[in-house]
């Protein structure tokens, strides 16, 4: 079944970005889509860039240990976001850039553009390196291949369908999106119904013991700020079909960042008194899977996990590229 599924994933990506390549190979498809993207493709894009391997794995082990505080992992990035759609949104979309560094080369002039870019493509290849080691122990824990062989098929599953550029990568999250949405809410029915006693025990609390008000300060500041300005963001207004899309797509997104938070948090909280206490909290989900789920749940939870993953790490391959691309070497395509 685990390789049936990957088989059918990765069939799916493949013919998402030959499609995406067929409809047009030129600078503008491969660096902002053609700014053809509507405001709920940007919303989509926007929300499974965002929820990657720390976001899942991280967080409903964040959830497990200190409750429902843990929904401010990706609840101040919501609140980020919403700052970025409403203040700056259109005008990063009409100033018809293809890129943030480009961007601050009409402010700040071409040094900085020079040393931005080199910054966002050193800080964006750490973060990819970061993605394709959780993905390679996914597929070795779907597949039961060794670490080599596990790392060689995540970098070509990802690498492969990025080849059309922004086009490619707007497609397929939409793809990524619905199996996200389902895997999370299917993994939420299964824990409350073997589990039912999560819920009634549950306190809705903002800040608690663990998780201080100090704390909540630093997501807000932190995160939040990084949601406000974030070169990978940015490339999706970038691809919205307007200043208007681009605004709205960015709420839509804010609101769908909350909802999977919210889902994440639930699927913690759902595995207490089935894990054993005292796992590590980046362990959760894994051990879930090893010794909770069914043999049917069990497989499906993985592939949700590995297409988070690649649609991060795809956002982050293409934002390093695009940049390094059009502001380091200066190639414009056609």
């Amino acid at each position: 079944m685990a390789v049936t599924l990957l088989c059918a994933y990765a069939g799916a990506l493949l013919v998402i970005s030959r499609l995406a390549v067929r409809n047009g190979t030129g600078a503008g498809t491969f660096f902002v889509n053609d700014r053809a993207s509507s405001a709920s493709g940007v919303a989509m894009s926007l929300v499974v860039s965002c929820v990657g391997a720390s976001a899942t794995m991280g967080m409903a082990g964040l959830a497990f240990t200190i409750g429902t505080p843990a929904f401010w992992w990706l609840g101040a990035g919501a609140g980020g976001l919403v700052l970025l759609s409403l203040f700056i949104a259109r005008r990063v979309r009409e100033t018809g850039a293809f890129t943030m560094p480009e961007m601050i080369n009409t402010l700040l002039g071409r040094r900085t553009r020079l040393l931005v870019s080199a910054v966002i493509v050193i800080a964006w290849t750490a973060i990819l390196a970061a993605q394709f080691v959780a993905l390679s122990k996914l597929l070795g824990a779907l597949l039961g291949w060794g670490d080599g062989l596990s790392l060689g098929l995540g970098f070509v599953l990802v690498a492969v369908h990025t080849l059309g550029g922004q086009a490619a990568v707007i497609r397929a999250d939409r793809l990524q999106f619905y199996i996200l949405v389902a895997g999370l809410v299917t993994l939420v029915a299964w824990l409350t119904w073997t589990n039912p006693g999560w819920l009634p025990a549950t306190r809705l609390e903002v800040v608690n013991a663990e998780f201080s008000t100090g704390d909540l300060f630093r997501y807000i500041f932190v995160v939040g700020g990084n949601y406000f300005v974030c070169p990978m963001l940015f490339g999706r207004l970038l691809s919205a079909e307007s200043a208007s899309a681009a605004r709205r797509g960015g709420l839509m997104a804010a609101v769908g960042l909350a909802l999977a938070g919210a889902l994440i948090v639930a699927v913690g909280l759902g595995c207490r008194g089935l894990v054993p206490d005292g796992t590590a909290a980046d362990a959760i989900l894994t051990t879930a899977v090893n010794t909770v789920l069914p043999g049917w749940l069990a497989p499906l939870l993985l592939l949700v996990l590995v297409s988070a993953v690649v649609s991060s790490a795809d956002s982050c391959l293409v934002t390093s590229a695009t940049v390094l691309s059009y502001d380091l070497l200066g190639r414009h395509g056609k």
